[in-house]
C-alpha cells in the first residue's frame, strides 16, 4: 500500500500486487509463506531471494551458508546446496526472516534446547515398540536331559528360536521335546506412564508455543486470539518490515511505500462477536455494505451498492454534539431533522 497524507492506494505497483499473489513462477503465496514459516521454525532462518529483475522470490533452502565482502565494503551471501552447486546473492537482496536472533548478529541461533526432550521421546517411543515385541514372544531356557554336543545344542535351540519365539507364531504356543524341558522366564518391560508422557509432551508444546487444541484445532476464540498474538502476529511484523526494507528504496519508503502482512483474525470469531463488531462499525459508519458482508464470510454486493456505507441515526456530528444539548445553532434544526431520519 502506499500512504499519501490521509489517503492509502492500495497496490500501486502492479508488478509488486502479483508478486504477492504469485512470488515466483513454481509457487503461490500460501505455499511460499508455508515454506518461509516452516524453514524459520526449523532452521532458526529463513532466506528468500528478492530478484528484481523479473520481481520474483525465492526461498532458499541451502545446508550451509557462508559471508563474503568485497574491497568497498559490500555484503554478499554464499549459499551451498546439497547437490554440489552454490550461489552468491547480493544482501541487499536478501530477506531473513529470524528466530532466537541472540547472539549472533545477523543471523538467528540454532536452539538446542528441544534435543534433549526429543531423545527422552524417542527412547520412550523405542521403549513401547521393544514391549510390545517382547510381550508377543515367549523367553526361557531349555534344560535338555541328555549330554549333547555343542553343534547339536546349537542346532536345536535355533530351531526352536525360529518356530517358537518370534512375533510371527500366531498361535502363541509351542511344543516341547522329551530330550528338553522349556522353563519360561517373565519378563517385564518398563513402559513409562501416562504422566511421564504428557510432561514430554507439554515442554514440546511449551517450546513452539502452542497447545494441544491448537494442534488438535479444538480451539475457543480467546484461545485461538491468544495464539495468534503470541505466535503468528510477531512472524506478520518481521515479514512487513523486512519486505518493506528489502523490496523498496529509501526514496519510496520516504513517499508511503510499505507491505503489510495481515490476517483477518474475525474468521475464527463466533457469530455473537461478528455481530457485534458489525453493530459498533455501522453505528459510527465506519463500514460499507460489502465490508459487513466479509465480516460473515460472505460474497459481497459489489459496485457503488457495496461500497455504500451504513450508519445508525442515533448518532450525532461531534462537532455539534454541545449546539444539540444546549440548542443552539442556526442549523440546529436541521441538523436534528437530517440525524432523525426527516
Amino acid at each position: 500500500m502506499r500512504r499519501s497524507k490521509d489517503k492509502v492506494i492500495y497496490f500501486p505497483d502492479k508488478n509488486i500486487e502479483k508478486m504477492l499473489n504469485y512470488p515466483n513462477r513454481y509457487m503461490n503465496m500460501y505455499d511460499f509463506l508455508y515454506k518461509v514459516a516452516t524453514q524459520r521454525e526449523e532452521k532458526d532462518n529463513a532466506f528468500i531471494y528478492f530478484r528484481r529483475e523479473t520481481y520474483e522470490l525465492f526461498p532458499i533452502s541451502a545446508s550451509r551458508l557462508e559471508l563474503l565482502e568485497d574491497n568497498i565494503g559490500n555484503l554478499f551471501a554464499k549459499f551451498y546446496f546439497r547437490v554440489g552447486e552454490n550461489v552468491v546473492i547480493p544482501f541487499e537482496d536478501l530477506i531473513i526472516i529470524r528466530n532466537h536472533f541472540n547472539s549472533k548478529d545477523l543471523f538467528g541461533d540454532n536452539s538446542n534446547t528441544l534435543h534433549s526432550t526429543m531423545e527422552v521421546v524417542n527412547t520412550i517411543d523405542q521403549g513401547i515398540v521393544n514391549a510390545i515385541k517382547k510381550s508377543a514372544n515367549l523367553r526361557g531356557i531349555l534344560k535338555w536331559k541328555s549330554v549333547l554336543r555343542d553343534e547339536d545344542i546349537e542346532k536345536q535351540t535355533k530351531k526352536f528360536v525360529d518356530s517358537y519365539l518370534n512375533i510371527d507364531n500366531d498361535g502363541g504356543v509351542a511344543s516341547t521335546d522329551p530330550r528338553f524341558d522349556f522353563e519360561q522366564l517373565k519378563q517385564e518391560s518398563y513402559v513409562p506412564n501416562k504422566p511421564q508422557m504428557d510432561s514430554s509432551k507439554e515442554r514440546i508444546y511449551s517450546y513452539f508455543g502452542v497447545n494441544e487444541k491448537i494442534i488438535q484445532s479444538r480451539f475457543t476464540e480467546e484461545e485461538w486470539n491468544a495464539y495468534y498474538e503470541n505466535k503468528i502476529e510477531p512472524v506478520a511484523i518481521q515479514l512487513s518490515l523486512e519486505f518493506t526494507k528489502k523490496l523498496f528504496t529509501d526514496h519510496k519508503v520516504g513517499h508511503g511505500n510499505e507491505i503489510i502482512f495481515e490476517s483477518n483474525r474475525l474468521q475464527y470469531a463466533s457469530n455473537n462477536t461478528k455481530v457485534q463488531v458489525a453493530k459498533l462499525l455501522t453505528d459510527i459508519g465506519a463500514a460499507s455494505l460489502d465490508d459487513v458482508l466479509e465480516i460473515f464470510n460472505m460474497a459481497p454486493i459489489g459496485g457503488e451498492e457495496g461500497k455504500r456505507r451504513v450508519q445508525t441515526l442515533n448518532m450525532v456530528n461531534a462537532n455539534k454534539a454541545d449546539k444539540y444539548q444546549i440548542g443552539e445553532g442556526g442549523d440546529t434544526d436541521d441538523d436534528t431533522k437530517e440525524n432523525n431520519g426527516q
